[in-house]
């Protein structure tokens, strides 16, 4: 007669973290690469910040990837459009500021933040509503998501 081993069924529940931007030598560094949670953690940050509420395209390369540096500035840029998607589904305008056409630049994105509503900031209403307008020209979002960004810039 062979003998077997009785093995006790446990039950295993796996618990996911929530990502969190890590503190390295006083700067924020993502140890996920670029994830959405986290660049919004980033943004709110800057927000957080009087004098640089901005957030440059190399400050964000240099968060999301550890590094600035032309490849990790231009993954960042090939991203912007899915996270203006990601964010406005979840009732958050993402303002992207653009270069101006000349000198090899041809409009890239080089700086973005999150949009909050004031009296104050009515060139940045300006350029909220120039932005969603070049991107729905571009076909870069629906006109489900056009119309859901100008119900949050409230126009």
């Amino acid at each position: 007669m062979k003998q077997g081993v009785l093995f006790m069924a446990a039950e295993l529940t796996v618990v996911k973290t929530k990502p969190e931007l890590v503190t390295v030598r006083n700067r924020s560094v993502s140890p996920y690469g670029f994830r959405h949670a986290l660049m919004a953690d980033h943004l709110e940050e800057h927000l957080g910040s009087l004098r640089k509420q901005w957030c440059e395209i190399g400050c964000l390369a240099r968060t999301m990837f550890g590094r600035n540096s032309d490849v990790n500035r231009k993954a960042v840029r090939q991203r912007m459009s899915f996270a203006f998607r990601w964010f406005l589904d979840r009732g958050i305008f993402l303002v992207i500021d653009y270069e101006a056409h000349g000198a090899g630049h041809h409009g890239e994105a080089k700086a973005l933040k999150i949009y909050k509503p004031s009296a104050q900031l009515t060139l940045e209403l300006q350029s909220a509503h120039s932005q969603i307008d070049r991107m729905l020209r571009r076909k870069e979002i629906t006109q489900e998501r056009y119309d859901k960004a100008l119900q949050i810039l409230g126009g």
